[in-house]
């Protein structure tokens, strides 16, 4: 009797180790990693177009590069802080030096239940997709808002075109995922970085770049996955990007949005900061 309760306690004992284990190293693994990356500064920072308001830009939430137009695509959650009574969410397209909003999609008059952006991507045809977060629905338009069809994803929150494969890849909360057009789920890659937001689809090394943090007083990340082996890694400390709404790389250099006003940031501006990979500014 004695050594039957000795062997349920031992047991008991295994099952508790094994599983505070599993949490724990996971989190030493990746504290370890982190500390190996390079912490690295803007080289440059410029400041965001206003739209309506003065000296303040707008709310980024999303990014994407049009090459053929030589031009970004931005999301703009249609607030200017989280207390103002309604989103009027749009599209804003934006020159390549950011000077100047170019045009808008004024997405909020077309969607009703419609509340903020976050990710923004084209596909080759030049129809557009978005990740409407708050209706947990990835939509497709036209280039003047009209919408072609939608499907839905809990919390979608970056987006990107596979010209490779004509899918899409989708960060969620807790996953990555490859789409369909349609919306079928082809691939899932589970992902669970506190604050993994946006992406970049690098096709030519097939890696995802993902942002990733939710202090707006600390640092953010830059991770990548690689998509043949599904595995994740950090890449860079962002030591002065406080509030991440969108990256991309362009020409070995990587841009990142920041919209510090939303979120009263350190740095509390919105403005795009820009990291010469080839020449890094670390710590």
């Amino acid at each position: 009797m004695k050594k039957k309760k000795r062997l349920i306690f031992m047991l008991f004992f295994l099952i508790i180790f094994l599983t505070v284990g599993s949490i724990i190293v996971p989190r030493i693994r990746v504290k370890i990693e982190l500390e190996k990356c390079d912490k690295i500064y803007a080289n440059k920072i410029l400041k965001l177009p206003d739209k309506k308001n003065d000296n303040v830009g707008f709310t980024c939430t999303g990014l994407f590069w049009d090459k053929e137009e030589e031009c970004f695509f931005i999301g703009n959650a249609g607030k200017y802080k989280p207390n103002d009574k309604t989103f009027q969410a749009s599209i804003e397209i934006v020159k390549k030096d950011f000077s100047v909003i170019k045009r808008d999609i004024p997405c909020y008059l077309k969607f009703e239940n419609m509340r903020d952006i976050q990710g923004v991507t084209k596909s080759i045809d030049g129809t557009i997709w978005l990740c409407s977060y708050g209706e947990n629905k990835v939509r497709h338009i036209d280039k003047k808002g009209n919408e072609i069809e939608n499907f839905d994803i809990k919390e979608p929150s970056g987006i990107a075109n596979d010209k490779r494969s004509n899918t899409l890849w989708i960060l969620t909360k807790d996953s990555l995922l490859n789409c369909s057009y349609d919306g079928e789920i082809l691939k899932m890659i589970k992902i669970r970085v506190k604050g993994q937001d946006q992406l970049f689809l690098d096709e030519q090394n097939d890696l995802i770049y993902f942002s990733a943090g939710s202090d707006y007083n600390g640092d953010s990340y830059i991770y990548t996955v690689n998509l043949k082996t599904s595995v994740v890694k950090p890449l860079y400390v962002l030591k002065d990007s406080y509030a991440i709404e969108g990256i991309t790389i362009i020409d070995n250099k990587l841009y990142v949005l920041n919209d510090g006003y939303y979120h009263d940031a350190k740095t509390p501006f919105n403005q795009v900061n820009i990291y010469f990979l080839n020449k890094l500014k670390k710590q």
